[in-house]
């Protein structure tokens, strides 16, 4: 499978849809006035300018301007690159937005589809793994100016890396992503499944008896490299918050601002998965129908979707101990979890089929379902919403 090949015919397919949607689909108008201070190089036309809608604004601004009143939600790795291709791209933003992630993404299915052979998938699985990845409903964020590029492709060289034990890498990217997405902290759950318990063989340390003293010290000397290596996402977010502290006396910026992008996020409290539960049938029972509507049952269903072939999969992952790489894969597992839940403690399942992307143990699963019909079927209906959805974003319509 040509990876180039498979990127071009996904990019070029895309272009076609937007500049269709351009022409048949009004616009909401809410976004080309925000682009043009941004975007001072030539003019080009709406329908490839659009894929910087709505968070792409913001990175843009953070780019040319700096950080303007309760950005600091946006993590500073993507915006920090912009600027610098930047001047490559004669002080064109938009440019150096669409190369970065655009380059990012190509480079990660190449990267990605080293780190499935490297845990033993096999080529007919890959291809399957591919197709789900792509099609996927919000899969054309990967070539917009978004995060979720630029992350995709961290996430699969710390996951790569790790495989081929190279840490100095390791800590590097993993530094990297939590600089780029909070969710980038948590890759430290990988890291230890991967790295201590798989390559470091320390499910046989845990069989020798009770945890005490003496066996948290060995444990320390032992790994002690490994474990170092853990504290590299950790770091990552400490260097953001630190500038935090110092630009606006606040550390927790980047959580605290999350409200008033008016998303329905809560950013006060905690709030639990049922309660989530509870005000998405709140909405479906007493809103409007209309586009807002549709959109809460897309985010409703695709989370559950998503959630529950993630647990199937942990559940096989947990009770065959055959599985190549078993450890390794759980470690994926429990962060791709995490990827999905950790947003809805904001009280709202707003943007989850986007963040959905970057849980790539889902793709992994659907991938190895058996029967031909079912992955037939959720191929056309991904594609399907995959085309309703990017026609609606390109025209300034929230969908994720």
């Amino acid at each position: 499978m040509n990876m180039f090949v498979l990127f071009l015919i996904w990019r070029v397919l895309g272009l076609i849809v937007a500049f269709i949607a351009d022409k048949i689909v009004p616009s909401s108008g809410m976004f080309q006035l925000f682009i043009k201070p941004i975007d001072l190089g030539f003019q080009l036309p709406n329908f490839i300018q659009d894929s910087a809608n709505f968070d792409g604004i913001n990175y843009l601004h953070i780019a040319k301007y700096g950080y303007g009143l309760y950005q600091q939600a946006f993590f500073p790795l993507f915006p920090f690159l912009i600027k610098i291709v930047s001047v490559v791209t004669n002080n064109n933003y938009f440019i150096a937005g669409i190369l970065i992630s655009n380059l990012s993404f190509l480079i990660g299915i190449f990267v990605f589809k080293k780190y499935l052979e490297s845990i033993g998938k096999k080529p007919k699985e890959i291809v399957w793994i591919f197709i789900f990845l792509l099609t996927f409903p919000t899969a054309f964020f990967f070539g917009a100016v978004y995060t979720e590029s630029l992350f995709f492709l961290l996430s699969v060289l710390a996951l790569y890396f790790m495989q081929k034990r190279k840490y100095w890498i390791v800590l590097v990217v993993c530094m990297l992503a939590a600089l780029t997405r909070l969710i980038g902290v948590f890759l430290l759950i990988p890291l230890f499944f991967t790295v201590i318990i798989q390559q470091q063989q320390l499910h046989s340390f845990w069989k020798s008896g009770n945890l005490c003293y003496a066996n948290l010290k060995h444990l320390i000397f032992v790994h002690g490299k490994a474990i170092a290596l853990m504290t590299a996402p950790i770091l990552g977010l400490l260097i953001y918050m630190f500038y935090l502290a110092y630009a606006v006396r606040n550390p927790f910026a980047f959580y605290s601002t999350q409200s008033n992008f008016h998303a329905g996020r809560s950013a006060s409290s905690l709030i639990f998965l049922p309660q989530v539960y509870y005000r998405y049938l709140n909405i479906f029972i007493h809103a409007q129908h209309n586009l807002i509507y549709f959109v809460a049952i897309l985010e409703f269903l695709i989370f559950n979707l998503v959630l529950v072939v993630l647990l199937y999969d942990l559940w096989i992952l947990w009770k065959r101990k055959d599985i190549v790489n078993r450890i390794s894969l759980i470690g994926l597992n429990i962060f791709s979890l995490i990827n999905i839940l950790l947003p809805t403690l904001t009280g709202t399942l707003s943007s989850v089929p986007r963040y959905a992307l970057l849980s790539l143990s889902f793709f992994i699963r659907l991938a190895e379902f058996k029967n031909k019909v079912v992955r037939s079927a959720l191929v056309i209906l991904f594609v399907t919403l995959f085309v309703i959805l990017f026609v609606l974003f390109t025209q300034g319509y929230f969908v994720s």
